[in-house]
């Protein structure tokens, strides 16, 4: 699939806006998806997030079609990579106050009997934007210099 065709999916069938930095970083396709990377969400809690797969424009309709048909997003999420087994979402929801924050979802959720389905806890909050994520991506190597790792 190219940029191009995505780019007509995000408009034409998720209808969500989304925002700017994450529109830049699928332009530009520079990041490694063959190997592991971590990064540093918050230095003062030290929380990590390990990167073991991003949703490039290659499966990005295909990860979102099967989280909805999971239930693991809401219609206006957009998956953006998965850490230890965790989706996480951009929110394209511009009448959210959240909009263009980054969650993070486990896809385990408990059996509701009276629901007949799936129930999953609220989203936790990893990021207020893309950007930041982009900006505290840091190598394996990089976290051990640092004394994080």
């Amino acid at each position: 699939m190219l940029l191009k065709d995505v780019l007509d999916w995000l408009k034409n069938e998720f209808k969500y806006p989304v925002p700017d930095d994450y529109l830049s970083f699928l332009e530009k396709g520079d990041f490694v998806t063959t190997s592991r990377k971590n990064y540093i969400v918050n230095l003062e809690d030290e929380n990590i997030l390990e990167i073991s797969e991003w949703f490039n424009y290659d499966n990005l309709s295909l990860v979102y079609n099967n989280c909805l048909e999971e239930e693991i997003i809401e219609k206006s999420h957009l998956p953006i990579f998965d850490s230890c087994n965790c989706t996480i979402v951009l929110d394209c929801n511009n009448e959210n106050n959240s909009y263009g924050c980054v969650f993070s979802r486990t896809p385990i959720g408990h059996y509701d009997e009276t629901l007949d389905k799936n129930v999953y806890t609220e989203f936790d909050f990893v990021a207020k934007s893309f950007s930041k994520i982009i900006e505290n991506l840091k190598t394996v190597e990089e976290l051990e210099v640092m004394g994080i790792l």
